[in-house]
């Protein structure tokens, strides 16, 4: 607005007194330029903290997916064979099932985000993502948060009661891969 005014006046051929008040000119210019500065790192902080957190999203669904798949590998899939000698209890079953699904999910997310991520613009828009994907996901977490009580105290008493499921169990769990976390600590992933 202010360059409106000075160009307008500018224009009416007003030279004696631009001369006269040459030096308030270049005030208002300087001025403009602090506040046009003031305004330029602001929004470039502001893009700074969503570049960040966009990368900190994507970096973490890439490893909660990880987590999940090596949950399912190490513990699960060796639980539906029969290796971990016991009868598969129906709880476990649909824990199972239900953590296929996740990882899928989880897995779908990740590579959405990785996708997003890879020719990434201040101005992308991310929104989306989590719009298609959470109707899926819903259905699929709140059941499992559901029958998580169930298959933990399951998993408690099978540890203590049977003495080849837990050795089984402390196998699998001390692959390499696992970082000798508990199981406990995949089971709590999706809730």
């Amino acid at each position: 607005i202010i360059q409106k005014y000075i160009r307008g006046w500018l224009s009416r051929s007003h030279f004696e007194i631009l001369c006269k008040y040459a030096h308030h000119i270049v005030n208002i210019v300087q001025a403009q330029a602090i506040v046009k500065r003031w305004f330029y790192h602001r929004r470039f902080k502001q893009i700074k903290k969503r570049t960040r957190i966009v990368k900190e999203l994507s970096d973490t669904e890439r490893s909660y997916s990880f987590k999940i798949k090596l949950f399912i590998e190490v513990f699960l899939r060796p639980l539906s064979n029969g290796e971990l000698g016991i009868a598969v209890p129906k709880e476990l079953k649909e824990t199972q099932e239900q953590m296929k699904r996740i990882s899928d999910h989880a897995a779908t997310l990740a590579m959405q985000f990785e996708a997003r991520t890879k020719n990434w613009h201040f101005d992308t828009c991310i929104s989306d993502i989590f719009l298609t994907t959470l109707s899926k996901l819903l259905d699929t977490y709140s059941k499992y948060c559901n029958n998580y009580n169930s298959v933990f105290s399951r998993l408690k008493t099978l540890k203590i009661e049977n003495a080849n499921f837990r050795n089984r169990l402390e196998k699998c769990l001390s692959d390499p891969r696992c970082n000798y976390e508990e199981l406990d600590s995949f089971l709590i992933l999706p809730v």
